[in-house]
C-alpha cells in the first residue's frame, strides 16, 4: 500500500481514546459535502408531507392546520361511495391508456424521422440535440 492510502485509512479510523467529536471536526469537509442532499431531503421530501395531513382534517384556514378537527378516513370513505367516482376513475384510466398509446406513437414516429440517414440535414443537427437524446432513450 501507498503512504498516502495508508495515511488516508489510518486517519478515517476512530482511535480508542479520542472523542467522537474530534472526527467530526476533522472530517468536516465530508460532512459539508452531505449537506446540500440533506437539505434536498427535508425541503422536498419531509416537508410536503405536511400537506398529506389535510387529506385526514376538516380543514379549516381560520383555524390552521393543527387546529382543525381531525376526521381520519371520512373524506376518502366519501370520495369512494360517491356515485361520480365510477365515472372518475374510468375517465382517468382511458386518459392513461391514451397517453401511451399517443405518445408513444409520436415518439417512434420522431424518431424514425431523425434516424433516417438519407437526410443530410437531419443526421447532423437532429442527432446532436436534447430532442433526439429524449426520444431515443428508450
Amino acid at each position: 500500500m501507498s503512504q498516502t492510502l495508508k495515511a488516508a485509512v489510518t486517519s478515517a479510523v476512530v482511535k480508542p481514546g479520542s472523542s467522537r467529536f474530534g472526527y467530526y471536526v476533522k472530517n468536516r469537509c465530508l460532512y459539508l459535502l452531505l449537506l446540500p442532499g440533506i437539505l434536498y431531503f427535508i425541503l422536498f421530501k419531509y416537508v410536503p408531507m405536511w400537506g398529506i395531513i389535510i387529506a385526514f382534517k376538516d380543514y379549516q384556514p381560520f383555524v390552521g392546520l393543527m387546529g382543525s378537527p381531525w376526521v381520519g378516513l371520512e373524506h376518502f370513505e366519501m370520495f369512494l361511495t360517491d356515485p361520480a367516482f365510477s365515472m372518475l376513475f374510468r375517465n382517468t384510466l382511458i386518459l392513461a391508456v391514451y397517453n401511451i398509446v399517443f405518445y408513444s406513437r409520436c415518439r417512434l414516429s420522431l424518431r424514425c424521422c431523425c434516424m433516417r440517414s438519407d437526410i443530410r440535414f437531419t443526421s447532423g443537427s437532429c442527432k446532436r440535440s436534447s430532442m433526439y437524446r429524449i426520444l431515443c432513450r428508450g
